[in-house]
């Protein structure tokens, strides 16, 4: 066995390592601390470098962020701003509204009073109604002998006492009642269906043949006699030229047994001369001749009685309806022809009216008036108390 005689070797009881392989390993580790550090400031560097983009990064971020809570606290700004404004103005309107709502709740205050006094109140007006309705009917029958508007004041103040629902007014009621059926049991004159009647007579006055215009019927043609016939009617009905054509006649018939050429001309002469001349026996007096002036105020006189017989109709005055009625018909006897038939129809409708009478006893309701004055004052000692 051999044994080493290095003292460092035996010292350590290591072998020995030669210098040269020593210097190497040191070299090697050098390098390898080199490599490592430099792969250590490489990364630091990267480290840095990224770290620094990073921040950069960051930095852009933050200035956007810093930029949109600028322009967010602007708007807020403004929004607040305009939030003050509104505020501002809500303020002045609910001011307003609370102006308004104060006053609103006066007026409540004075219309709910003024309704307790109106409805107090309302009993007494409503019956002052009815009565004032009462007196208006009560004059109608008075003054027009109008029994329909009477009817129907009654039965309008009876339709308010019904809705007053008020007991004590029963026997009110009850007289009303009573005097509406009074007032039904009254017969009725069609004062709308004789107004028309007379309009309708009026209407037909300026068409109504006169009787001195009116030419002779046949049957009076008929009566017609010669020319010695003629010389009895009386010259007062006859023109003058009739009389003397009858006097002619006369004068022709005088020559005894005429040659029969000269008889054919007499006689030829003598159917001329009838065809010219017409004499007629008049049984009654000559209708009175009229000028056109007299004409026209004949008929319009004839209009104005006819007028004055609705206003007699209108206010229920028989006397004066039967006396204008009477005149009219004196007249058309008197100045219009009787043949015509406008004329006929005018004296038939004119007759049946004056058959007709306006003298209606008209019942007085002056009983409602009396119970409804005596409650409406008996209501308001009560209500005075």
């Amino acid at each position: 066995m051999t044994h080493s005689s290095n003292p460092e070797v035996l010292a350590t009881g290591a072998p020995a390592v030669p210098p040269r392989t020593e210097r190497k390993r040191s070299g090697s580790v050098g390098w390898l601390a080199l490599l490592f550090s430099a792969l250590a400031l490489g990364g630091a560097g990267y480290q840095w470098w990224q770290t620094q983009r990073m921040n950069e990064s960051l930095r852009f971020e933050l200035g956007q962020r810093l930029a949109s809570a600028d322009r967010a606290a602007q708007h807020s700004r403004k929004l607040a701003e305009d939030a003050r404004h509104s505020l501002s103005a809500l303020q002045t309107r609910l001011a307003g509204l609370e102006a308004k709502l104060a006053e609103s709740q006066t007026q409540q205050v004075a219309l709910e009073s003024l309704y307790q006094t109106l409805l107090r109140n309302q009993g007494d007006w409503s019956l002052a109604e009815v009565e004032q309705i009462v007196n208006i009917a009560a004059q109608q029958l008075q003054l027009a002998g109008n029994i329909k508007a009477a009817i129907v004041a009654l039965e309008v103040g009876d339709a308010r006492l019904g809705r007053m629902n008020d007991p004590q007014l029963t026997s009110l009621r009850t007289v009303l009642q009573q005097d509406l059926e009074r007032l039904k049991a009254v017969p009725l004159v069609d004062t709308q269906g004789i107004s028309l009647r007379l309009e309708r007579i009026s209407a037909l006055a300026d068409t109504l043949p006169l009787a001195y215009l009116a030419r002779p019927t046949a049957a009076s043609a008929a009566n017609s006699g010669t020319a010695a016939s003629a010389a009895n009617v009386s010259n007062a009905a006859l023109p003058a030229s009739s009389s003397a054509a009858a006097r002619a006649a006369k004068a022709m018939a005088s020559p005894a047994t005429p040659a029969p050429a000269q008889e054919s001309r007499w006689r030829r002469a003598w159917m001329e001369f009838k065809d010219l001349v017409r004499v007629q026996h008049l049984e009654q007096p000559a209708p009175p001749l009229l000028s056109p002036e007299q004409s026209y105020f004949l008929r319009e006189n004839l209009k104005l009685r006819l007028q004055g017989a609705r206003f007699a109709l209108a206010s229920h005055d028989n006397a004066g309806f039967q006396a204008d009625l009477r005149e009219a018909q004196a007249w058309l006897q008197r100045y219009f022809d009787q043949n015509a038939p406008a004329t006929r129809s005018a004296m038939q409708t004119i007759e049946k009216l004056l058959a007709s009478s306006l003298d209606v006893a008209t019942p007085s309701i002056q009983t409602s008036l009396t119970a409804i004055h005596d409650l409406r004052i008996a209501r308001e000692k009560a209500a005075a108390q």
